[in-house]
């Protein structure tokens, strides 16, 4: 599949919608909230995992926003408010899914949707598929009630939300919406809390696929203007492929500076075949606890050196460093005069990745959207990666977190790096 950005350049856009979205290949190119990427669909011959010689030409050209407004954590209380702000100050594409807020984020997204005085064809609307359904079958059932509950006909974009199994319980007492069980004495078998439909990593890919079937049909059924996936590895995405019909059109996954290694060969891959990839947690995310960024990235500097003079007097410990008060991050922040959320913002951008910052606060929804005003040159986006990675090598040094030897120390800071799912006993089971 080598020849698919080709195709993806060489084709017309004849067929765009009649939308008001402006193509623009490159996101350091965008210059408004409508500038977006073509996701034009890839069929592939199931035979030869090749595209077809007519896989790109036959269908709409949906165009996708190169930043979204993303719904994680907002709650049905703030969901609809948030995405009407969101409106007013230019977004047009909003990321939600079935799982938010226990299921009721899709319900305050809809009555925002239907409240806007936007046209329907103007707003980019993605929701995600939710691992309870896996499946062909079941796989329609969460599509028809994400629909119901966002109160449209068809979304622009679905995604596989995550690769691996539903649950059947977990420590802290929260559900995945499938009954609580015991584990039939299987101490030794990290299997033992999936999901009865998938006891096994082979048993998992078969019940990946189906679900896959199932989106490539509500693809080829107008029920989605476009496909893909969330949380994949690169294994993942390349099982997949040489199963699918129809090329993923979208890759969302966890990216910011501190996963950049461990991420690009995935990202490399996607530019190859013509994937788009979606940047989520680029600040580092919101289930982050101060324990763990501690570990990652130290207390920060002049909070503890402010400690240390002031002991007696300090009954509190120092904040820990996050990703957003990191000093490569704050002083690359200073030097171009962005604020550390653009500097962040913008390193995704520049390696053309869509991003979908979040907020309720309007001057924070103005200040995400300026980005698109922002710049970094490629030495600058790799040196900040550089530079925390560093950071994250030094705190672990400093706090005896990790063996001498570079194999244990490499696979300690990837554990450490990928800040989102950490609560997820499957997030790190080979799937």
């Amino acid at each position: 599949m080598k020849n698919v950005k080709q195709l993806v350049i060489t084709m017309t856009m004849a067929a765009t919608t009649k939308a008001s979205f402006r193509h623009v290949p490159l996101a350091q190119d965008a210059r408004c909230l409508t500038d977006g990427v073509a996701l034009v669909p890839c069929f592939v011959n199931v035979f030869t995992s090749r595209p077809t010689d007519d896989s790109r030409d036959s269908s709409p050209v949906v165009i996708m926003p190169w930043i979204g407004f993303g719904t994680y954590k907002l709650g049905q209380s703030k969901a609809r408010e948030a995405v009407l702000q969101a409106f007013e100050a230019g977004y047009r594409h909003i990321d939600t899914a079935f799982i938010y807020s226990r299921q009721r984020t899709e319900i305050a997204v809809g009555k925002a949707l239907q409240e806007t005085n936007l046209r329907r064809q103007d707003i980019f609307v993605t929701s995600k598929h939710w691992r309870t359904y896996h499946g062909y079958d079941p796989s329609w059932e969460c599509l028809n009630l994400s629909l119901e509950r966002l109160q449209l006909n068809y979304l622009d974009l679905w995604l596989m939300h995550w690769p691996g199994p539903a649950w059947k319980k977990r420590s802290n007492n929260k559900t995945d919406g499938v009954d609580d069980e015991e584990s039939n004495g299987e101490v030794n078998n990290p299997w033992r809390d999936a999901d009865s439909q998938a006891r096994n990593s082979i048993d998992m890919q078969q019940l990946r696929t189906e679900t896959w079937r199932a989106m490539e049909d509500a693809y080829l059924q107008g029920k989605v203007r476009a496909i893909g996936v969330c949380n994949f590895s690169l294994p993942q995405l390349e099982a997949l492929v040489e199963q699918c019909r129809i090329q993923p059109m979208v890759c969302q996954v966890e990216y910011h500076p501190l996963c950049a290694q461990q991420q690009l060969p995935l990202l490399q891959y996607c530019q190859e075949q013509g994937i788009i990839v979606q940047a989520y947690a680029s600040l580092g995310g919101q289930d982050t606890s101060a324990e763990q960024w501690e570990a990652v990235l130290g207390q920060q500097q002049e909070q503890q050196q402010l400690a240390s003079r002031h002991e007696n007097d300090s009954p509190t410990a120092p904040p820990p460093t996050t990703l957003l008060t990191s000093p490569p991050v704050t002083k690359l922040a200073r030097a171009l005069n962005y604020t550390p959320a653009q500097i962040l913002l913008r390193w995704a951008l520049e390696q053309n990745c869509v991003i979908l910052p979040k907020t309720s606060h309007w001057e924070r929804l103005r200040e995400n959207a300026q980005v698109l005003d922002c710049s970094m040159t490629p030495n600058q986006v790799a040196q900040l990666s550089e530079e925390l990675r560093n950071q994250v090598i030094d705190t672990l040094i400093d706090t005896n977190n990790c063996d001498d030897d570079e194999e244990s120390k490499e696979r300690r800071l990837q554990e450490l790096t990928r800040l989102c799912w950490r609560g997820d006993r499957f997030r790190l089971l080979d799937f």
